[in-house]
C-alpha cells in the first residue's frame, strides 16, 4: 500500500486549511440582518457567489504560491514575499489592512452572546464604553496569544480541522437528516446519500487535519 501522506505531507495538511474560506461564525448573523434574507441562500445568492469567488482566489493564490516557493511555502504566502520590493511590501500592507477591517466582523457573534449575559449589569449610559472595552480586551488577548505561541500555523490548523468538520459539515448534516427523517429524503433517498457522503468527508477532514496538526505541534515542542 502506498503511503500517500508520507510522500505528500503538504497535500494531507491542506485538509486543516479548508476552514479558512468559510467564515462560519458570521453566516447566520449576516443572513438575519439582510433586508431580503431569501437572497442569501439563492442559487446565485450572496453565499454562493461569495464562497465561489473566495474559493477561486484561494486556489489561484495557493497554486502560484506553491509553484514558486514549493516546500518553502510558509503559513501565509505574504511571509515568503521579499522585503526589498515595493510591490511585495504593498501586498503585505494590504493584507494587514484587510485583517484590521475584518477583525470586527468576527467579534459580532461573540459580542452578541456575551452581551446577553452581562448587558443587564451595565448602566445604559456606559454601553458603548463597555462594548469597546470588551472588544479591545479580546483583541489584546488574541494578539498576546499570537505572540506567545512560537509557531501559530499548526494551532490554527488544529482548531480549523475541528471547527470546519463540526460546524461547517457535520452539524448541518446531522440537523438536515433529523429534519427530513424519515420520509423526506427525496427520490431514491438521495438527500440521505448526500448527507452520508458529506458526513464521511467531515470525518476525513477531522481525522487527517487533526492528526497532522498534532504532529506539527509535537514537533515544535520536542
Amino acid at each position: 500500500m502506498i503511503d500517500v501522506c508520507g510522500q505528500r505531507p503538504q497535500i494531507c495538511r491542506h485538509f486543516s486549511a479548508v476552514y479558512a474560506i468559510e467564515g462560519i461564525g458570521i453566516v447566520l448573523p449576516v443572513e438575519n440582518k439582510m433586508k431580503h434574507p431569501q437572497h442569501f441562500l439563492h442559487r446565485f445568492g450572496v453565499l454562493n457567489i461569495a464562497i465561489c469567488s473566495i474559493t477561486i482566489l484561494y486556489n489561484i493564490t495557493g497554486f502560484f504560491g506553491y509553484a514558486l516557493y514549493g516546500e518553502e511555502t510558509k503559513g501565509s504566502i505574504t511571509l515568503n514575499l521579499p522585503n526589498d520590493q515595493i510591490l511585495a511590501k504593498s501586498t503585505q500592507l494590504l493584507a494587514a489592512v484587510a485583517i484590521i477591517f475584518t477583525t470586527g466582523l468576527y467579534y459580532y457573534v461573540p459580542m452578541e452572546i456575551l452581551w446577553r449575559k452581562i448587558g443587564h449589569r451595565i448602566p445604559e449610559a456606559r454601553y458603548n464604553l463597555a462594548q469597546t472595552g470588551i472588544r479591545f480586551a479580546i483583541l489584546v488577548a488574541n494578539v498576546g496569544l499570537a505572540m506567545l505561541v512560537p509557531q501559530l500555523e499548526p494551532f490554527i490548523g488544529f482548531v480549523g480541522s475541528i471547527g470546519s468538520a463540526t460546524l461547517a459539515l457535520m452539524t448541518p448534516v446531522v440537523l438536515d437528516t433529523i429534519f427530513r427523517w424519515p420520509h423526506d429524503f427525496g427520490w431514491m433517498r438521495w438527500q440521505l446519500v448526500k448527507n452520508a457522503v458529506l458526513g464521511l468527508f467531515a470525518l476525513l477532514i477531522l481525522g487527517v487535519g487533526t492528526y497532522f496538526s498534532m504532529l506539527d505541534i509535537i514537533a515544535i515542542y520536542e
